[in-house]
């Protein structure tokens, strides 16, 4: 047996989702209807794609840039660097919750290894921590090297 992996040609599709127009009788105005809340909250990037920007702008260390490039370059997708923006956002807004538990337990291990490392940014000098500790790491960047 042989197995080759191959790329689709299109690994994406767009669904276009329509909210139908009524005129109201009694007032002469146009009323939209509402779309599904899973539609209206999620947005024009779906939860696959966003992960996937998510993961290139942080595990990759992707500027806004490179992403858009590589989303048009290699899946001939359009998106500009403020929607991509918009993205990471959300991404940050949704991972608040599960960081601060993670952070939480911190205090209740038995042993944590720490270590920090520079952080230039924007011309500014901060440091990034690492607080490790059995079955999970919490990271975090800080302006100051002291506890």
């Amino acid at each position: 047996m042989v197995q080759q992996i191959e790329l689709v040609e299109r690994p994406f599709e767009i669904t276009e989702h329509r909210a139908r127009k009524y005129l109201d009788q009694r007032t002469g105005r146009m009323v939209l209807a509402p779309l599904p809340p899973e539609v209206a909250a999620g947005g024009l990037v779906g939860s696959k794609l966003s992960a996937l920007i998510a993961y290139q702008k942080s595990a990759c260390h992707m500027s806004y840039a490179t992403v858009q490039t590589f989303l048009k370059d290699v899946l001939g997708l359009s998106l500009s660097t403020g929607q991509l923006a918009r993205v990471i956002q959300k991404a940050s807004a949704a991972l608040t919750g599960p960081y601060d538990e993670l952070a939480g337990a911190l205090a209740k291990q038995a042993y944590l290894g720490i270590d920090e490392t520079g952080h230039p940014e924007n011309g500014a000098n901060l440091w990034t921590w690492c607080f490790r500790a059995d079955g999970f790491a919490v990271f975090r960047i800080d302006p100051s090297r002291g506890s």
